[in-house]
């Protein structure tokens, strides 16, 4: 009887020490082994994507593209020599009888390359020369003067030109002149230049 009772005494606590041994993989204070050994334990299937790449060497599209509103409106600009036609200088002019007129020496773009030279009135005639003060200087064929004729009132008036408001002034190169005339409608008082297109180049040699 003794014997039985200590063979199931020692059975006993040969299932005690295998059943009460603690979980290799999983610690009794919950860490995982892997992770205190600086191993990587991620779940890939439990990942969840935040739109910025955890390596170096991965890269969204959006890095690629750029998906701004209206961002496109800077690709290609650049500096250009054309001045607005919205900057003219503040307008100088000159009475010749009963007609204002831009003065001798005024510069449309403020720059002081382009000016005014003599001026004149023969109704219904203006002539106006513009001189290229400059020595390194040259404004390109495409270059136009915008002028606006008003009556006594501020009014605008016009006339059945396709050219009429603009002086196309061309070419002009660096030290030379160039005359231009045109008609001007009954009533006007007042000449004004209120607007220009005019890009320079530098002269050849």
């Amino acid at each position: 009887m003794k014997r039985f009772l200590l063979i199931t005494l020692c059975l006993a606590a040969l299932l005690l020490t295998a059943c009460g041994g603690g979980d290799v993989s999983t610690p009794a204070d919950g860490s995982t082994p892997a992770a205190d050994a600086g191993q990587d334990v991620s779940d890939s299937s439990t990942s969840t994507t935040t739109g910025t790449p955890a390596s170096g060497n991965e890269m969204d599209g959006a890095d690629w593209f750029d998906t701004t509103t209206g961002s496109a409106t800077s690709i290609g600009s650049a500096t250009s020599t054309t001045a607005a036609t919205t900057t003219v200088a503040p307008p100088r002019q000159e009475e010749l009888g009963s007609v204002s007129l831009p003065a001798p020496g005024y510069t449309p773009d403020g720059l002081g390359r382009i000016v005014i030279g003599a001026v004149s009135y023969n109704k219904p005639t203006v002539s106006v020369e513009v001189k290229n003060v400059t020595t390194k200087w040259m404004t390109e064929e495409t270059n136009y003067l915008v002028y606006t004729c008003y009556d006594r009132e501020g009014n605008v008036l016009t006339l059945p030109d396709e050219i009429f408001g603009r002086i196309y002034i061309g070419q002009i190169r660096a030290g030379k002149s160039k005359t231009f005339t045109f008609a001007i409608p009954e009533g006007t008082r007042r000449v004004e230049i209120t607007g220009y297109h005019i890009a320079y180049w530098t002269e050849w040699a």
